[in-house]
């Protein structure tokens, strides 16, 4: 089960090649053999037009996993239920560049979220859609990339009060000392 993605894609560029070969072959058919510049024309009309074709029924459907940015927001809620997002900003280096969320129904089809949200056989629709709408929330709440950190959590940064590079009015951790006096 885990390799039927790739086994159907290797058998679709099987076909389409096998295609590609069988078509072209006709062409040669049909095309007389002596060799001048309209009948290459024609030939190369035919298989760049093929090709085209081939591209469009063959080609990638929306429902196929293709992740382009490294990390997924769905499974870091799940697996850091309580974490804020100015935690996966601060301590994940999470931000809308580098993360993605996919659709609603997408995550139903995965394997990890039916393991996590099937109790007795049943999906628990609920749950589901209760993390789905809290990774939602979120990945709206990350920052669109690594430099807009400070901008999207001003509240959330505190420095040191011997900082100079701090921005004005931002908050300062305390560094009072305490001391305890003791009676013997």
């Amino acid at each position: 089960m885990r390799y039927k993605g790739f086994v159907k894609n290797v058998i679709k560029d099987a076909l389409l090649k096998i295609l590609i070969i069988f078509v072209n072959r006709l062409i040669l058919l049909y095309i007389p053999k002596k060799l001048n510049l309209i009948n290459i024309m024609k030939r190369h009309m035919a298989i760049l037009s093929l090709l085209l074709l081939t591209t469009f029924v063959f080609g990638q459907s929306k429902s196929s996993f293709n992740p382009t940015k490294p990390n997924d927001i769905m499974v870091a809620v799940i697996n850091n239920p309580n974490a804020t997002a100015y935690d996966f900003a601060s301590q994940l280096s999470l931000n809308k560049s580098n993360t993605s969320l996919f659709s609603y129904d997408f995550y139903k089809t995965r394997d990890l979220i039916k393991k996590r949200f099937t109790v007795n056989r049943v999906f628990n629709i609920n749950e589901y859609t209760k993390f789905y709408n809290r990774a939602s929330s979120v990945y709206s709440k990350l920052p669109n990339d690594a430099s807009d950190f400070n901008n999207k959590f001003p509240d959330e940064v505190i420095y040191s009060p011997f900082d100079v590079t701090r921005p004005k009015g931002s908050k300062t951790f305390d560094v009072d000392v305490e001391y305890m006096n003791k009676k013997r």
